[in-house]
């Protein structure tokens, strides 16, 4: 507006340039604001990883969908509470960085991965073959078994993964339900190993 005015601009050209630019700017920052609170609300604060809320939507989804194709690989750590009673709860929000990490670097890019709450973990797998997601599953078990430096010296933990895959007709809920009573199969077989639940 300024480069296309004649040699004297009137102050309330200004004025209000001033104005509209303030205003453009505002808007600008509550868009930015908005959309932090907005991937806030869907983030696990202390791992970065999608929260209850996050995957369970993404879920919800996948579940709306009748071409879709998914499994849910239920998490959980063994021993963890272990490693809060001896080292601290430092040393355990530490462990659940590290193992947020070695599960993103196990998945696919497409696969979701969240924190559930406490030491509870979940994937969710779209569009692989039953067997791929089972040998996807013992990946994590393996990058889990690993020893983790946390403060006060080297803890290492194993994980049961329950397993199930969508079938025709299930919702969002009875597949979280099929992929918990596969993981305490796994926790009751002996832990850090892999179980896939069966109708």
């Amino acid at each position: 507006m300024l480069a296309g005015a004649p040699d004297r601009v009137a102050a309330e050209g200004v004025s209000a340039l001033r104005s509209i630019l303030n205003q453009s700017s505002l808007a600008l920052r509550n868009s930015e604001a908005h959309r932090a609170l907005a991937e806030q609300a869907r983030t696990d604060a202390l791992t970065g990883l999608a929260n209850r809320a996050a995957f369970t939507g993404a879920l919800k989804r996948a579940a709306a969908d009748p071409g879709a194709r998914f499994s849910v690989a239920f998490v959980d750590l063994d021993d963890f509470k272990v490693v809060n009673d001896v080292h601290g709860h430092a040393a355990g929000d530490e462990l659940l960085r590290r193992v947020a990490h070695r599960l993103r670097l196990a998945v696919r890019a497409g696969d979701l991965c969240a924190r559930l709450g406490g030491d509870e973990f979940a994937v969710l797998v779209r569009d692989l073959p039953d067997p791929d997601v089972s040998d996807l599953a013992g990946r994590l078990v393996e990058a889990l078994c690993e020893p983790v430096q946390v403060p006060g010296g080297s803890v290492r933990v194993g994980a049961s993964v329950g397993v199930a895959h969508h079938r025709p007709g299930e919702d969002a809920e009875q597949v979280v339900q099929h992929a918990d009573v596969a993981m305490y199969a796994a926790k009751a077989a002996g832990k850090n190993r892999v179980r896939v639940f069966t109708p």
